[in-house]
């Protein structure tokens, strides 16, 4: 993105924090994995430490979702529902998890074979 997108869009304070909380995480996440699999390419690990980082992210988006949807309480919940759903299955589902399905199908073998052979 650049700096005039930032501009005409820019991330607001809660973004920011979770942006950051991301990344924070993977880079944990990332350490963590190399530790345990010295033998994995830092591209196997990093794409397990973005996946693993990010379908955290998801989980803790879910979680606030089913929350608001617990505070609901009859019909003028309506649109706030179809808002949460929509984003839910067409951001989440759809796209994101789809994304990361994908990628951890082509590095999650790899590494899973690679522990089980050190066992």
């Amino acid at each position: 993105m650049s700096s005039a997108d930032q501009d005409a869009f820019p991330l607001r304070a809660e973004e920011h924090e979770r942006i950051r909380r991301s990344v924070e995480t993977e880079r944990a996440l990332f350490e963590t994995l190399r530790k345990v699999m010295p033998d994995a390419s830092d591209d196997e690990v990093g794409d397990a430490a973005h996946d693993l980082a990010d379908l955290w992210e998801l989980s803790v988006k879910h979680l606030q979702r089913v929350d608001a949807i617990l505070q609901m309480t009859g019909a003028e919940h309506r649109q706030a529902l179809a808002d949460l759903l929509n984003d839910l299955f067409y951001c989440d589902v759809d796209i994101e998890l789809r994304f990361h399905l994908e990628s951890m199908r082509k590095v999650l073998p790899k590494l899973i074979e690679k522990l089980e052979a050190r066992t």
